[in-house]
């Protein structure tokens, strides 16, 4: 997975180029976004980067296939995207809007830690693992130990002045308080007029 998160930047890279003039992504009113694969949605956006850099990725697979799940789960949560022995969850967190507003559910995104502590609410019984990068960690957490590798994937967009920094200390913080990871981290330089870099972070779940 290292040897991915290095070749990364390469892939946006040459993707950005399908995301041009009349084949910009468009909002879901029809609108353009500004060029690139910065407003790609997420399910796409993994499919073809993880297709340009592995040859067997399957994708959206169900967590009943991979392991018998807890009785408390009620829905089987999905898998992004497995290949080999690896397993992954995919997030794409974007700190602005196309224009430049502020997102502000952001830190929600990133680094509420309510699946870390209950994934289930015990008042309203319902998961919360959709809430946070920690409910990522907590449902490919619960495939096959130490005999696979497991990661979770994170592209988060965003430029001068709101750059990703301080939300990487904060995300570092809140993951080391409740797992034992490895973190790869690099960084791509886009072409979105506001949102100019994506940092690539994959933390890997070691036990």
């Amino acid at each position: 997975m290292k040897k991915i998160i290095e070749q990364y930047p390469d892939v946006l890279k040459k993707l950005e180029n399908n995301y041009l003039g009349e084949n910009a992504v468009l909002d879901k009113n029809g609108i353009k976004y500004s060029e690139g694969i910065t407003h790609l949605d997420e399910r796409t956006s993994i499919q073809v980067i993880m297709n340009e850099l592995v040859s067997d990725a399957q994708y959206e697979v169900k967590y009943k296939d991979l392991t018998v799940l807890p009785e408390y789960l009620k829905v089987t949560p999905k898998l992004d995207v497995m290949f080999d022995n690896n397993y992954i969850e995919y997030k794409k967190v974007k700190i602005m809007y196309d224009r430049g507003g502020l997102d502000e559910y952001v830190l929600k995104k990133l680094v509420n830690p309510s699946a870390a502590q209950s994934y289930v609410n015990p008042f309203t019984k319902q998961s919360v693992a959709s809430s946070s990068l920690t409910g990522d960690i907590e449902k490919v957490s619960m495939l096959c130990g130490e005999e696979c590798n497991r990661y979770v994937l994170l592209e988060l967009w965003g430029g001068k002045p709101y750059t990703a920094e301080p939300y990487i200390n904060m995300i570092d913080s809140m993951v080391n308080t409740y797992y034992n990871v490895e973190r790869f981290h690099n960084v791509y330089n886009g072409i979105h007029p506001k949102m100019t870099q994506c940092d690539i972070l994959c933390y890997k779940i070691l036990d």
